[in-house]
């Protein structure tokens, strides 16, 4: 998860010249915060409101108020829907290979729960044959 937020975190600050962690009430910094805090709850596997605030350097509560003023601003704002979108198509892009890499190690635990479902499966069989 750390990954997908540093994924995003570097392409707000490319883009919109804008640190998502720095500590700022000021419009452009606040909207790019919030649009983190969205696509972070929208987008990151394993998303928990906790870890998030904590990369941001704030308490959940926060980022829980971002990802609903996020939900509205995007709504009504043009402005703010436009640079939303913007680093959305990019992070689908450049999260690809973090995706990827996530996408193997689910199927590899799929792949182990599977054979001890069939090891189960075959010892209720004998047992079941046996009695």
């Amino acid at each position: 998860m750390i990954e997908n937020l540093e994924v995003l975190r570097n392409l707000i600050i490319k883009n919109f010249n804008v640190d998502p962690i720095d500590k700022s009430r000021v419009r452009n910094i606040v909207d790019c915060k919030k649009i983190f805090a969205l696509l972070a709850y929208k987008e990151v596997k394993g998303f928990s409101y906790t870890p998030v605030a904590k990369y941001l350097g704030y308490n959940h509560a926060t980022l829980i108020h971002h990802v609903k003023s996020a939900k509205d601003l995007y709504q009504y704002d043009a402005r703010f829907r436009d640079m939303y979108s913007q680093i959305e198509s990019q992070f689908f892009i450049a999260n690809k290979d973090v995706a990827e890499k996530q996408i193997q190690a689910e199927l590899i635990l799929l792949d182990i729960r599977m054979r001890k479902l069939k090891e189960v499966y075959a010892q209720h069989n004998e047992h079941n044959v046996a009695v």
